[in-house]
């Protein structure tokens, strides 16, 4: 009975998961600007989701090219800000590799929510700066397909939304997916540790 019923769950949070929201994204008034600036976004989505992970790409960056020789270092550590008027209250920043620290991409995470509203911290001089803001929403039990995706460029002036994706949805799972280098590490000495026990076992 047990694992009918968790069979069960699973098959509706992937029937859920797979199907993709009708979103609808777009700032919140004008960029506050100034050497390190801020935009204030909302985010709707037909579909609750309580994950949203957004990366920054260069907007020169051709269709099929390796998205991994155009990200774009724009974002302040503290990229997310639910505090502010009108901001998504029980969300929070995420905190995975490679993490917002890197510059190039962030997560936040909270309560099942159809409207998220927050404001992101970008550096450099707006003015003389150009990138393409991609997200992804999704379900933290499944996340093997997203439940929506949008992007927005900003080109030193103003916002252009609905602009194709910067990367693709497989793109964003290897970055967030990636292994830290200490985890890497351990990762090798373990499968050292292992060969060297085996051979040392077959050894008479």
């Amino acid at each position: 009975m047990m694992r009918k019923t968790a069979l069960l769950i699973l098959i509706t949070a992937s029937v859920a998961t797979t199907s993709r929201a009708e979103l609808s994204f777009d700032q919140i008034g004008d960029p506050e600007l100034g050497g390190s600036w801020f935009q204030s976004f909302q985010l709707r989505s037909s579909t609750s989701f309580n994950n949203m992970g957004i990366i920054l790409t260069d907007p020169s960056m051709p269709a099929g090219a390796d998205y991994r020789d155009f990200l774009y270092t724009g974002f302040k550590t503290d990229a997310w800000d639910f505090g502010i008027s009108g901001g998504t209250s029980g969300w929070r920043e995420s905190s995975f590799a490679p993490g917002p620290d890197q510059g190039y991409m962030t997560a936040a995470a909270g309560t099942p929510t159809n409207e998220l509203v927050w404001r992101s911290h970008f550096i450099d001089e707006p003015e003389t700066t150009a990138f393409t803001l991609t997200l992804f929403t999704y379900d933290s039990i499944i996340a093997s397909s997203p439940i929506g995706g949008a992007s927005a460029t900003w080109d030193g002036i103003s916002w252009k939304f609905d602009t194709p994706r910067g990367v693709s949805w497989n793109e964003f799972q290897q970055i967030t997916h990636a292994p830290e280098p200490t985890a890497a590490l351990l990762g090798s000495m373990g499968l050292f540790a292992v060969g060297f026990i085996r051979r040392r076992a077959s050894q008479p």
